[in-house]
Formats: structure tokens, C-alpha cells, sequence
């Protein structure tokens, strides 16, 4: 882990500022020389509730093996996976979002990709995007975002995702706000980590 002021990163994050909001975000080379300079960089967007970490790992005691970024940078993709706003403890980020919303999720994540390209002299301007669960309603704005920038989406690969469809979800669901006015999701935790257990018990 990598001390940044009162944060603890893993090998190879970045915590940065990214279109007027924090992000965290993760960038693995191609491991194999194969398509490289050709490939798409492949970009990994989290659901609800968990940061890009469920897609490289990094804590204590992981295996590379079991995280999916892993098995993409051997077959020739660099991989960025974006972490976009989010309360946890520890604390990843500051607490500066409360006001985040589905556009600025996109317009960050095409900013962020757009960056990193540059800084890492990436050879390809296309993108394939992986989003999880939550992260398909990021889909639409991001792609507006990510052509006024000159970004080349090739695909977009859900996994489970959810449609960007407003009116999929009943708009009178309570929903409760923590001190910092993010989502209480606490409930939610408790139901992850009991799928978790269970899961590790059949493996």
C-alpha cells in the first residue's frame, strides 16, 4: 500500500481530480506483445457500491489470477478500471460528491480515459467498455463524452448491467443519505458479505 495523505492506495492507483470530481483509477499495460499498439484499451467500470478494485484486486494476500484485469493485459490489452465516487471506511477519497450524477460519471470516466491515454503514450484512440451492474447508466453519457473527445467506442460489454432507463425503478424507493449526503447502502453491505460467506462456503 502506497501512503497519499491519509489514504492507503494499492500498486498502480491514481487518486486524482477528474472533471471537478475525485476518482480513483487503475491502469495495467498489456502483458503480452501481441496486438500491442492495436488493441482497444479496455476500460472497467464498477456497480453500485464497490470501487474498480473488484476488477484488479491489490489488497494483501490477492491473487492477480483471480481478478479479470489480469487475464485481459495477458492477452494483449492495457486495462483501465475507474473508480468513481464513493464513501467507504477507510476512506478511498475525499468526501466532495454528494452532487455526482449519471452525466458527470460519464463525462469523468471519457476525461479519465482521455488522460491516461496521453500520459501513457497509448498508440489507439479506441476503447471497449466493461461496466458491471449499476454501471450500464453511465453508458449513454459517456459516449456522447467520449466522441467530443476524439475517443473511438468500439463496444460496450455489460455484465449484468443495468439499463439507463430512468423510469426502470420506482421514483418514490426511500432512500436514506449519509452525513456527507451519499447513499446509505449499509443494508446493502450486510446483503454482500452474506453472499460472500455463502459463496465461500460452496467453493
Amino acid at each position: 500500500m502506497v501512503p497519499v495523505g491519509k489514504l492507503l492506495l494499492y500498486e498502480g492507483e491514481v487518486l486524482d481530480t477528474i472533471g471537478g470530481y475525485p476518482t480513483l483509477y487503475h491502469y495495467l499495460p498489456a502483458a503480452s506483445e501481441a496486438g500491442e499498439g492495436t488493441n482497444p484499451l479496455i476500460v472497467c467500470v464498477p456497480g453500485a457500491v464497490h470501487s474498480a478494485r473488484v476488477f484488479y484486486g491489490g489488497h494483501q494476500g490477492c491473487r492477480q489470477s483471480d481478478f479479470l484485469a489480469y487475464w485481459l493485459s495477458k492477452l494483449g490489452f492495457g486495462v483501465l478500471s475507474l473508480s468513481y465516487p464513493i464513501e467507504t471506511t477507510p476512506s478511498l477519497m475525499s468526501l466532495t460528491a454528494a452532487n455526482f450524477r449519471i452525466r458527470d460519471w460519464g463525462q469523468q470516466a471519457a476525461e479519465t480515459i482521455k488522460k491516461v491515454m496521453h500520459n501513457e503514450s497509448l498508440q489507439t484512440s479506441s476503447v471497449v467498455l466493461i461496466s458491471w451492474s449499476m454501471g450500464g447508466r453511465m453508458v449513454v453519457p459517456f459516449t456522447i463524452a467520449a466522441k467530443e473527445l476524439g475517443l473511438d467506442v468500439k463496444q460496450f460489454i455489460s455484465f449484468a448491467a443495468t439499463p439507463g432507463i430512468s423510469s426502470i425503478r420506482s421514483n418514490h424507493a426511500v432512500r436514506t443519505c449519509s452525513a456527507a449526503g451519499y447513499f446509505n447502502i449499509q443494508s446493502r453491505l450486510e446483503n454482500f458479505c452474506d453472499q460472500l460467506h455463502t459463496m465461500g462456503i460452496l467453493n
